[in-house]
């Protein structure tokens, strides 16, 4: 009876602890997709923290672009185009590196989107993506910046 009741327990700890030491497969595939998904597309700036951004007709966007074979990043701050080098992970982890930027004379009244979102990439942590949608955020999870994509995701 003794050897039945041990045996029992033994069998049903090694299944509780199994069961958290694991992340079940459709999480891994949920967090491989966010990487797939941030990657390879030009994702439009929609809000710089709480802070909504509307363009005027024909006037040029703040964007990003994550290439995964080069590990750069690429885009434009709605006057000058924008560079550097990232990490991301399929746990939502990203660092950017150093932003380079051109310094061209913009004669758009845009000089607050351009300084906010430069100074935003900055703080980037973390990332979310969503469909259509793009959350870079702090260490802390404030959204810093987020983009729409009109690509659809794969």
């Amino acid at each position: 009876m003794k050897k039945n009741f041990l045996l029992g327990c033994a069998l049903s700890s090694g299944i509780i602890f199994s069961a958290c030491s694991s992340t079940p497969p459709e999480v891994k595939v949920v967090q491989a997709n966010n990487l797939a998904h941030l990657q390879g597309k030009v994702w439009i700036v929609s809000q710089i923290g709480s802070q909504p951004i509307t363009y005027a007709q024909n006037a040029q966007t703040a964007n990003i672009e994550f290439s995964p074979t080069e590990a750069r990043f690429s885009g434009s701050d709605s006057c000058n185009r924008i560079m550097g080098s990232y990490q991301a992970d399929n746990l939502n982890n990203i660092s950017l590196g150093q932003v380079a930027s051109t310094q061209m004379a913009c004669l758009s009244n845009n000089g607050q989107i351009e300084q906010a979102y430069q100074q935003a990439l900055q703080h980037v942590a973390k990332y979310t993506v969503n469909h259509q949608q793009l959350v870079l955020l702090d260490a802390e999870g404030n959204a810093l910046v987020t983009f729409i994509s009109p690509i659809q995701p794969r």
